[in-house]
């Protein structure tokens, strides 16, 4: 069981049991796609940023997808330069959605659906609207998933580092 240590928030039962999962996915050398909605904003990109982070410190291989081109205010982001509009062409372990209420809310969903047919599907929102899809569904209502990332993170005993924090 692990435990919280300088958790900000008051997780759920079940949100928190399903954080637990987490670990058993994080397998050294595995291949994580992550990607967001369509028409990301700052919450989203900067959110995979963060969590490409902390799976790479886990020792996964890491690609961060986004269909859509990003705007101009996002550029000054930490590693934006990493986000591809190309989804990658590998056997990824797990598939992470990170802020999107639906499947069908990720532009492309239907490649996305097809790279994560043998992949692990993950499905990180703040949504109270959240429609519950993937095989791991990490739902908590709060104000971003940015929050509630820094939260998973300090639960699973990571570091927020200073490109994380930006």
């Amino acid at each position: 069981m692990l435990h919280c240590r300088n958790v900000l928030m008051k997780l759920s039962e079940k949100t928190a049991f399903q954080i637990n999962k987490i670990p058993a996915l994080l397998a050294v050398g595995s291949r994580a796609l992550i990607t967001v909605h369509r028409d990301p904003d700052m919450d989203a990109i900067g959110s995979a940023l963060a969590w490409a982070i902390f799976l790479e410190q886990r020792g996964l291989i890491v690609d961060v997808w986004a269909a859509d081109r990003l705007d101009h205010y996002l550029t000054w982001l930490p590693g934006v330069d990493r986000v591809t509009q190309t989804i990658p062409s590998v056997d990824y372990r797990t598939v992470w959605v990170l802020d999107s209420a639906s499947f069908e809310r990720v532009r492309e969903s239907g490649a996305i659906q097809g790279v994560a047919a043998n992949a692990t599907v993950v499905n990180i929102d703040h949504h109270a609207d959240n429609t519950l899809f993937g095989d791991l569904v990490i739902v908590q209502n709060i104000s971003s998933v940015g929050e509630f990332l820094v939260n998973i993170i300090r639960l699973l005993g990571g570091q927020i580092t200073r490109d994380m924090a930006v």
